[in-house]
């Protein structure tokens, strides 16, 4: 008789611009999900569609937990992005700085952006294959930018984004200027959002 998988059910609560990843009926609000048990954290929230490097802090009921913490049914689970306006210093992150000064590896969809990040004095490496991005990235430190999402949830890269860029107003970025390189709108690069609109503390927005 085949063995039957076990199966946990997780609530997901995801804030600020990681949104942007997660099938419209899960934006913005709490929701369920089923998944194989036991799931490392990485693997659930990349399951949903968020790439690890997007997330700085990860609580779960309530309490900060890494990446290895494995789920059990009934978990409840919120996840942030890096933060400007709110003090998380009393919190565990899963999120880890770029070494200084900040480098970038793009993939041969953004040559434009790659080109603006060079006038404002970036190191910025284009490579054509999905591979190369990622390698660099966890060989060399590089933040890796790519519009692919598969890129990112390669266990091997620590810094990278995969939001849609916005290429206006790049060159107005002064290196001192450097927290992230997520992009969204009209938004420059590297510069995140300064409102979350989120407690880290208690997981409600």
């Amino acid at each position: 008789m085949p063995r039957q998988m076990a199966v946990i059910e997780v609530t997901f609560r995801f804030y600020g611009q990681l949104n942007d990843f997660l099938p419209r009926r899960f934006r913005q609000r709490r929701f369920t999900h089923v998944i194989p048990g036991p799931a490392s954290l990485k693997d659930a929230i990349e399951a949903v569609g968020v790439p690890h490097p997007e997330a700085d802090v990860v609580l779960v009921n309530g309490k900060g937990e890494d990446f290895a913490y494995r789920l059990a049914d009934g978990d409840d689970v919120a996840v942030y992005p890096m933060f400007r306006s709110i003090d998380v210093a009393g919190l565990p992150r899963v999120g880890v700085d770029p070494p200084q000064p900040v480098r970038f590896v793009l993939d041969a969809h953004l040559r434009k952006l790659a080109s603006l990040l060079r006038l404002c004095g970036f190191d910025a490496m284009l490579v054509a294959d999905d591979a190369d991005v990622a390698n660099v990235s966890a060989h060399d430190g590089w933040v890796a930018l790519t519009r692919d999402v598969g890129v990112l949830k390669r266990s091997v890269v620590q810094y990278g984004y995969g939001r849609k860029f916005a290429l206006a107003g790049v060159c107005t970025l002064s290196k001192e200027q450097v927290r992230s390189p997520a992009l969204s709108g009209t938004e420059v690069a590297m510069h995140r959002r300064d409102s979350v609109g989120g407690n880290a503390s208690t997981g409600e927005r």
